[in-house]
């Protein structure tokens, strides 16, 4: 008998639609099975370990002020095709009291990409923000 079909991968499945967030090593602990068995099943059966991909937190206004930006930007290029390479373009990092939140660690088991977000950064709340910006090839 192959590796799906048995009592213990049906035990694993159930646990990861369950809980899809928990790691192959937690898992194989709360169930009492190798973690390397509980992996061998999640890939049989076609699954992934997906990262989370990181975001803001957008706020219900946010939506129209993005989509004026956007109309502006649109029409600036339209007037001026060189208008792009007129933009100091910028990022920024923020460091918050919140800590760390590992990416390398964090995955959501599943079939099909879920495309899990995490929100890890909020706008009302103390950060130290570090910038920097590029404007026509001139680092600054």
């Amino acid at each position: 008998m192959g590796i799906l079909g048995n009592a213990r991968a049906d035990r694993i499945l159930d646990h990861f639609a369950m809980d899809p967030t928990t790691s192959t090593r937690r898992a194989g602990l709360e169930l009492g099975i190798c973690h390397q068995t509980v992996f061998n099943t999640l890939k049989a059966d076609g699954q992934h370990p997906y990262h989370y991909c990181r975001v803001q937190e957008v706020l219900p206004n946010d939506h129209f002020a993005r989509i004026e930006f956007c109309n502006w930007f649109g029409n600036q290029c339209g007037v001026d095709p060189n208008f792009p390479e007129k933009i100091l373009w910028t990022d920024e990092a923020n460091f918050t009291r919140m800590g760390i939140f590992n990416q390398h660690n964090s995955h959501v088991w599943a079939h099909e990409n879920p495309y899990a977000t995490r929100v890890d950064s909020y706008q009302y709340e103390f950060q130290v923000n570090v910038w920097a910006g590029i404007w026509n090839n001139v680092s600054s």
